[in-house]
């Protein structure tokens, strides 16, 4: 008899098998090592993979886990048609869309908690997706933190809209009832000037004259703290409207009081905004007066309104050439009866642009100044609410 044997070297074999050995006992080191959850589910739903952090945050064992369905076991009922809707578009390959989600979850003993998933899809060799595996990172106090955030900032807004309103309220109240007084100090101080200004020597014109005149400020203070007051009280009228062609009016009016002045006013034909007209005419008005006002001692004067992009933003703009102001005091600014200039340089009583500041809140928008001294100033305004 012949005995014929076959040898065959496996060394090789045995190597290679031996390093997969490794490297899967690697793998699952690291799976377990993980600080967030990582289950891994097949086309069905069902948990076929969850490190030891994915069952400490559920409070099952992993015996317990695996094989069972994850929505039905995992998922609160109200959100289980929503969590097996995403599901269901990454078994269909949809992964980009859904590549983060955000879901509660139960655990073994009834509590919820907020999981920011992170989802990858899992193939065979053919590319078929078989299942998905998704890391989920417990945010539940994060979560809770920003909506006790947001609660709080809801109830500041409401008691600041609060206070403002009583505010304003008290204003109105105080300006009004100083009107009558007022008047009966400058109709008293005129009628001591018709009657008896000439046994007053020059002194005591001198005086009569400083009480007039301070009536007479007092009285414009009064009515600017009555129009300020009223401006957020009412509610908008939108529509759309040309602020070019506002613009334009307002500074027809403004040159024909002072027809001497060489002024080059540059506006485009259209600039089409979503607005309370006029609100917005007040706003572009007081905006445009300054510009007249601090370029009054150029001899070319330029002053410019438009338009230009900023993100996806529309951004207007009144632009001049003028006095400008030093950028260090531009939270002032917009502040009632703060001046950044010398009242015999440039005459006013400083309520214009809180008026202007207080239309473009009104509307939704913000507004902004950049300046640099003696070369000019740019207010920058969005008109947002309502389109």
């Amino acid at each position: 008899k012949e005995i014929v044997g076959v040898t065959r070297d496996i060394t090789e074999q045995t190597k290679l098998q031996k390093a997969l050995e490794e490297e899967r006992d690697r793998a699952l080191l690291y799976l377990q090592a993980a600080g967030v959850m990582l289950v891994a589910l097949d086309q069905r739903g069902k948990i076929t993979l969850i490190n030891s952090k994915g069952c400490e945050m559920l409070g099952y064992s992993e015996e317990e886990l695996i094989g069972q369905d994850w929505f039905n076991l995992c998922i609160p009922e109200e959100e289980r048609d929503k969590v097996k809707m995403v599901f269901e578009k990454l078994m269909d390959g949809e992964e980009l869309p859904y590549e983060y989600f955000e879901n509660s979850i139960l655990t073994k003993d009834g509590k919820r908690k907020i999981v920011a998933f992170h989802n990858v899809l899992l193939r065979n060799q053919e590319g078929t997706v078989t299942g998905v595996l998704s890391s989920g990172e417990d945010i539940t106090e994060r979560r809770t933190a920003e909506e006790a955030l947001k609660r709080l900032n809801e109830e500041l807004e409401l008691r600041i809209a609060q206070r403002t309103e009583e505010l304003e309220a008290f204003t109105y109240s105080v300006s009004h009832d100083l009107r009558a007084p007022l008047r009966a100090i400058n109709g008293f101080a005129q009628a001591l000037f018709e009657d008896c200004g000439e046994q007053l020597d020059e002194k005591g014109k001198g005086y009569l004259k400083r009480i007039q005149e301070g009536g007479t400020r007092m009285s414009q203070i009064i009515d600017a703290l009555l129009n300020l007051s009223r401006i957020s009280r009412g509610n908008l009228t939108l529509s759309e409207v040309n602020l070019a062609e506002i613009a334009r009016s307002i500074m027809k009016e403004i040159m024909e009081q002072e027809p001497s002045r060489k002024v080059n006013f540059l506006c485009p034909p259209r600039l089409m905004a979503w607005a309370d007209a006029r609100l917005i005419q007040i706003a572009l008005t007081n905006l445009l007066h300054n510009a007249w006002k601090f370029t009054s001692l150029k001899e070319e004067a330029v002053i410019e309104v438009g338009e230009r992009k900023e993100g996806r933003e529309k951004v207007f703009f009144v632009r001049d050439n003028g006095a400008g102001f030093d950028m260090r005091y531009v939270n002032k600014l917009f502040s009632p009866f703060q001046r950044l200039h010398k009242a015999v340089e440039f005459p006013g009583i400083g309520i214009g642009l809180a008026t202007v500041q207080r239309i473009i809140a009104h509307h939704g928008g913000w507004i902004r100044a950049e300046s640099t001294l003696n070369e000019g100033a740019t207010f920058y305004f969005t008109l947002t609410k309502g389109g």
